[in-house]
């Protein structure tokens, strides 16, 4: 039986070359639900499986970066909200910021 996810961006500024910095949705087979760049706040990405979250930056310039969270529902009906982040002035990833090339991925 799958867990119905639900990912909600709440802040997103990138750089506006998907080249350079992105953000990748994906199903945990591998199929791409999106690629998303520049300040255009993605949309909610649904599924009823896991997700993974992919972060890439080439690291040349600073942006904001993105803000999002996601809601899991269980057997039990049990939904939680859990923030991800990856901003500069906060600490970059992993608190040890964001210089030089990132990459970064989380598993839902």
């Amino acid at each position: 039986m799958g867990r119905d996810v639900k990912l909600i961006f709440e802040q997103f500024v990138l750089e506006d070359d998907c080249s350079f910095d992105f953000v990748r949705v994906e199903l945990a087979n591998g199929t791409i639900f999106g690629k998303f760049c520049s300040n255009d706040l993605p949309p909610d990405q649904f599924s009823e499986g896991p997700m993974k979250i992919t972060f890439e930056s080439d690291g040349d310039n600073e942006f904001p970066g993105f803000k999002a969270s996601y809601l899991v529902k269980g057997k039990r009906d049990l939904v939680f909200n859990a923030p991800m982040s990856v901003k500069p002035e906060e600490g970059g990833v992993g608190g040890r910021g964001w210089r030089g090339e990132v990459g970064h991925m989380w598993g839902i």
